[in-house]
């Protein structure tokens, strides 16, 4: 018994592969759906390349026993309190605002604190700005 090793044959009704160009082409004349059909079927096409196609090794199994769960845990907490501390310097943020645009508002021309011998004229630039100096401190 004889084996036959022939190449396979090609579908001669085959589509054609999608390719970075006829997904520009596509995206040129307007087929956005088209384009975007065709970028990823491009990049699937190529994804078995880049290592020759062979099969991706399964990743490690992640470590077991008390110090990997004490890990996981202080994780879960350190990220809820980056979470916590975020939301607060973001209040603090908006109430600082607040007030700054409450002072803006409330003395736009009337300050005590001006040197009216220098010329320096009312605004509210200044007395924001002293606002929201005092809001920092």
């Amino acid at each position: 018994m004889q084996q036959s090793q022939q190449a396979p044959q090609v579908a001669q009704n085959q589509p054609p592969q999608p390719s970075m160009t006829t997904a520009f082409n596509d995206f040129k004349s307007g087929d956005v759906k088209g384009g975007l059909s065709n970028v990823f079927g491009s990049l699937s096409g190529m994804a078995g390349s880049f290592d020759g196609g062979a099969a991706a090794s399964a990743p490690a199994a992640p470590l077991q026993g008390p110090s990997q769960q004490q890990m996981q845990a202080l994780s879960q907490i350190l990220s809820g309190l980056g979470r916590r501390r975020n939301n607060q310097a973001e209040e603090v943020n908006m109430s600082s605002i607040y007030d700054w645009s409450l002072q803006a508002a409330n003395n736009a021309n009337s300050d005590d604190n001006i040197n009216w011998a220098e010329g320096q004229p009312p605004s509210s630039v200044n007395n924001s700005a002293r606002a929201m100096m005092q809001r920092i401190k």
